[in-house]
């Protein structure tokens, strides 16, 4: 196990190094010098992840990726920081870092592997365990990428899949990483990018401290808190006024690497909201469009607001580009053919009329409105009369502040609306919390950093202690929930099943088929999870595992809304088994689901099934069966095919 740590820690310094210096090459080209070690960290640490996501996602689909659309943000502020007639620092003074820098981005890595290494592993059984299925399914995506090289998260092996919306830049540095080291893409996501984008958002927090105050040692400790500045949770309210949804207050980006994306990028903002350069900070948050595509509404609208609400240079240039980033978005899917998928999943006008079409569904509306306004003050109160106190105090980055703030308060009106709207629609819920959350923290952590630097001295100490404390307060609820994730998969498989199955998998080639009882919890969520990254355990076992649901979903009961109708009925045409049954009986060739089962087993090569304990297997699979591995925990069985 420690070999596992010392080699992800590894490469994900190389890694880091890496982004690093192509990022310094950048800045060096545009003939910027960045003032201040952690600024310069953070900054060239993103650019250069921009720049490596950009180039590797454009070779690897060869120019059929989203991403070609961040040309528009980046070029226009490109034209505006750019000067012809500057003179270019050398290079190596360009990427020149103290090596105090150096160490503590070090010892920050390590930390962050052993952190996230300790949530996979279990300690009587010695054995790794996969995080929770979602998580999961984004690293078989990224495995997706490389291998077909098709922004689709629906991971078509057999067929032409076209691109679909996603957050894909967070899973194109897995997959990057994965295709240059050969590591476990599943292992690389959870350690070498948890720790790389850890370490941008920990030198962007001392980058921002470092606007108004010398760094100390306190500063160091505290910025180690911030991806979990989330909020607390209100437990003697009644929860009638508040959703059922208790990992709103805490989900922080070790959960979830998307909200590390927006955090960083939220951060870049900021810093630049303080530094008086408001265009470049509305750029920024454009980009965020291309990096998670429930974006795509409240950040432009929010970004054409703001320059009519506060002062902006270049504003001609900022409106264009919030216009053309969710145009050219919206017609990079249109041409690929996604345009049906988009409409019946379902399109926001149709979402308006049947939100209001019912004094019913009107309620559920201005019920999920108001209970999202409530939460959003429940979190701020703790810091409304420190803002209070803020904004009175004429200080050099009050404006700067304002800025800030009326960019928060709009995104969350925004995104409360959407996702009031989206009432019906089951993971709703990431409109509002793609926005909310990472806003949430930044915003808590500079209104922090600010009452800090303004705190006279003796008062200072005291204000550390009680930062402190509330961020271990999140520390610990954090923990909580990821040792919650990490218990439902200890004991749910037995080591020796386990091991057997891993040692015929690295023999077998990476195709495979799944039986499984559909009936009863098949849901909307569970369509993309069940048919396509099905048992998490394989993941770390092997890359590239395309193992696929061989049963139609076509014929389970519907739910009554339509909304539902739609979206499931979309998604289950684009499952692999169920296009598979709908073109053969298109061609007359289908005769039951059963032949067709061995047709399709046949034709693309499977050599195993995974069958669950409660799932008949057929007389057809029987008579190709060669080996079959039970456990004794979970009944669940390993069908190696006859090849």
């Amino acid at each position: 196990m420690l070999q596992i740590i010392i080699t992800y820690f590894i490469v994900a310094l190389m890694a880091a190094s890496l982004f690093y210096i192509l990022g310094g090459i950048f800045f060096n080209a545009m003939k910027i010098s960045l003032e201040g070690a952690y600024l310069k960290l953070f900054a060239h640490l993103l650019c250069g992840i921009f720049v490596t996501v950009f180039l590797y996602s454009f070779i690897i689909t060869r120019g059929i990726t989203v991403n070609i659309g961040l040309i528009i943000p980046f070029g226009i502020l490109v034209s505006m920081v750019y000067k012809v007639h500057d003179k270019r620092e050398r290079l190596p003074d360009t990427l020149a870092m103290n090596y105090k820098i150096i160490l503590l981005s070090v010892i920050l890595i390590l930390l962050v592997c052993g952190y996230s290494f300790s949530f996979l592993l279990d300690g009587n059984t010695h054995q790794l365990l996969p995080p929770e299925r979602d998580k999961v399914f984004y690293a078989r995506v990224a495995d997706y990428l490389n291998n077909q090289g098709i922004e689709s998260n629906f991971l078509n092996y057999y067929g032409m899949n076209q691109p679909s919306p996603f957050h894909y830049f967070e899973i194109w540095i897995a997959a990057f990483i994965e295709k240059v080291s050969g590591l476990n893409t599943l292992l690389i996501q959870e350690l070498i990018v948890n720790s790389i984008l850890f370490l941008i958002l920990y030198s962007g927090a001392l980058a921002l401290i470092n606007l108004y105050k010398r760094i100390t040692i306190y500063d160091l400790f505290i910025c180690l808190s911030i991806p979990f500045f989330m909020g607390i949770k209100f437990f003697f309210l009644p929860q009638a006024l508040l959703h059922h949804i208790d990992s709103f207050f805490f989900l922080n980006p070790i959960l979830r690497h998307k909200y590390f994306v927006v955090s960083i990028l939220f951060l870049a903002s900021s810093i630049l909201f303080l530094k008086n350069r408001n265009d470049l900070a509305l750029l920024i948050l454009l980009i965020g469009c291309y990096f998670n595509f429930s974006l795509i509404a409240s950040v432009p609208i929010t970004v054409i607001i703001l320059c009519f609400l506060i002062k902006v240079d270049n504003k001609i240039k900022i409106l264009v580009a919030a216009i053309m980033t969710p145009a050219f978005i919206l017609l990079f899917y249109h041409f690929n053919n996604t345009t049906k998928m988009m409409i019946d999943n379902p399109s926001l006008l149709f979402l308006i009329q049947d939100s209001f079409s019912s004094m019913a569904n009107l309620k559920i509306v201005i019920n999920n409105t108001a209970k999202s306004i409530t939460e959003v003050i429940l979190i701020f109160l703790p810091f409304a009369l420190l803002l209070f106190f803020l904004l009175r105090a004429e200080r050099l980055y009050s404006k700067g502040l304002k800025a800030i703030l009326i960019t928060v308060f709009i995104l969350f009106i925004l995104s409360a609306f959407e996702w009031s709207l989206f009432n019906k629609k089951l993971d709703s819920i990431q409109v509002f919390d793609n926005i909310s959350i990472p806003l949430v923290g930044i915003t808590a952590f500079i209104i922090i950093a600010l009452i800090i630097a303004q705190t006279k001295t003796i008062f200072r100490l005291t204000s550390y202690i009680i930062i402190a404390a509330w961020g271990i307060a999140c520390f610990n609820k954090t923990n909580a929930q990821l040792n919650v994730t990490k218990e439902k998969e200890i004991n749910y498989y037995s080591p020796e099943y386990l091991s057997a199955v891993k040692s015929k998998l690295l023999s077998l080639n990476n195709k495979g088929g799944s039986l499984m009882n559909v009936e009863g919890h098949y849901t909307f969520v569970s369509t993309l999870f069940m048919a396509y990254s099905y048992k998490n355990y394989l993941a770390l076992m092997k890359n590239n595992i395309n193992i696929t649901l061989l049963q139609s979903t076509m014929d389970i009961d519907l739910p009554d809304e339509s909304i539902y109708r739609k979206q499931i009925l979309e998604l289950q045409k684009r499952e692999v088994f169920n296009n598979y049954i709908i073109h053969q009986k298109e061609k007359n060739e289908f005769f039951s689901e059963e032949q067709s089962r061995v047709d399709f087993i046949k034709e693309n090569h499977l050599e195993y099934i995974i069958a669950d304990n409660d799932v008949e297997i057929d007389s057809s699979i029987q008579k190709m069966t060669e080996e079959a591995i039970v456990d004794k925990l979970s009944g669940e069985r390993f069908i190696v095919l006859k090849r």
